[in-house]
């Protein structure tokens, strides 16, 4: 295999939108409109307010269909819909 197509197979492109939620509105606005984009996904990073709003990302994440990677392991023994724990 020529080394282009080996690194056109595992090579992937992204667009980041960082959003900085405090409240459960500001996060359900963010989702909401960042879930009608195709082919996105969530990484929820290191947070208090995301430890705080796990339950609604949760639910937010499985209404919208997002793949999501979180980034403690209790997200995804709570339950976390399509989780990834790295």
């Amino acid at each position: 295999m020529a080394n282009d197509d080996f690194e056109s197979m595992y090579s992937i492109e992204f667009d980041s939108a960082p959003g900085h939620m405090r409240e459960a509105g500001e996060i359900e606005h963010f989702l909401g409109a960042f879930g009608r984009t195709p082919n996105g996904g969530l990484i929820v990073t290191t947070s208090g307010q995301a430890y705080i709003h796990r339950d609604l990302i949760f639910t937010l994440v499985a209404r919208l269909k997002l793949p999501a990677m979180y980034y403690e392991r209790s997200f995804v023994t709570a339950g976390g819909p399509d989780v990834i724990w790295v």
